[in-house]
């Protein structure tokens, strides 16, 4: 029975874009009390259902949900949460004493044995789990974006560990609908530490958004040009920064140096096509070894192998498609 249950997605609702616990992202604020409520169909003969609720590396702690009455909930102009005579509701209200990433799935138990349900992540906690999904608890409603935090370390110590880190743990934990809409936010009073730190939140994954016209009372004119090449920069190679495969190459001295790439097939061959980005935050010049005829897509020359102090380069060959 419970193979047809699992077959039958229809036969258990559940809404994770439901509004009254999180934001359709995923967001919550800590403190907040969390409602989830789950249809489970009457033909699975429901003993028990329980919520997982675990943060990232710690253990699940289980919650055992009510059941309601027939009709007392119906949530208008969602389909997934509306109650009717097939269906019986389960719900549970609860909280996290602490911000970070949590991952959630619901466990039934029925007659003919336990049935998981989940979707996206994994709760990482168990083995042999099922997929899970996520849900990131902050501190307050202005969310900090965990990468905006990186970058701004990295500009005021020159120490890019902790960026990288970010990077990896964002990438691998956070599902894509934030990876793709999650703003990081800059504003920074000196010109070069804004340029530099601009070329990051340009080239790492989130939405840039940078105050910079406040700031500066001369060369406006250059830092919309800036921009402007950066925005033009992402539209033309969106497939290279939509895809989330990273290469560090530096993080140390206050260099920060990283590749990201794509994997494309063709009737013949597969291709990886890449860009790397150098950000110079240290006191001296970086030399760097590329392919001949690489282009340093910001200033539009070829690249000379060496990064100035200050300076940040996107580099990119004119043949920059390498046969796997």
């Amino acid at each position: 029975m419970l193979n047809e249950i699992k077959n039958e997605k229809k036969l258990v609702r559940f809404n994770p874009l439901d509004k009254r616990y999180k934001s359709t992202i995923g967001v919550m604020t800590l403190g907040k009390s969390i409602s989830f409520m789950i249809d489970v169909e009457e033909s699975i003969k429901a003993k028990a259902v329980y919520m997982l609720l675990a943060k990232a590396g710690e253990v699940p702690i289980r919650y055992e949900l009510e059941k309601l009455e027939k009709g007392t909930y119906k949530s208008e102009g969602s389909e997934l949460c509306t109650l009717d005579g097939e269906y019986n509701q389960y719900t549970v209200n609860t909280s996290v004493d602490s911000s970070g990433i949590y991952f959630y799935k619901f466990e039934i138990k029925a007659k003919g044995g336990v049935l998981q349900v989940g979707a996206g992540h994994r709760l990482i906690a168990e083995e042999n789990s099922t997929n899970a999904w996520q849900l990131t608890v902050v501190e307050n409603k202005k969310v900090k974006h965990p990468i905006k935090d990186g970058i701004l370390y990295f500009i005021k110590t020159g120490d890019g560990t902790r960026l990288s880190n970010t990077v990896i743990e964002y990438i691998n934990n956070y599902p894509k609908v934030i990876l793709e809409s999650a703003f990081i936010m800059i504003k920074l009073h000196d010109a070069t530490k804004l340029k530099l730190a601009s070329v990051l939140a340009y080239t790492l994954p989130g939405v840039p958004k940078v105050d910079f016209l406040s700031e500066l009372k001369n060369g406006k004119k250059d830092f919309m040009k800036h921009f402007r090449n950066l925005s033009k920069i992402r539209l033309d190679y969106k497939d290279i920064f939509s895809n989330y495969e990273f290469e560090f190459l530096c993080d140390t001295n206050g260099v920060f140096a990283f590749e990201r790439k794509v994997r494309k097939k063709s009737s013949e061959s597969e291709a990886e096509e890449l860009i790397t980005i150098i950000v110079n935050n240290s006191q001296e010049d970086y030399g760097f070894c590329a392919g001949k005829g690489c282009i340093d897509l910001l200033s539009g020359e070829i690249f000379k192998r060496v990064v100035k102090v200050g300076e940040a380069v996107i580099l990119k060959n004119r043949d920059n498609n390498f046969k796997i």
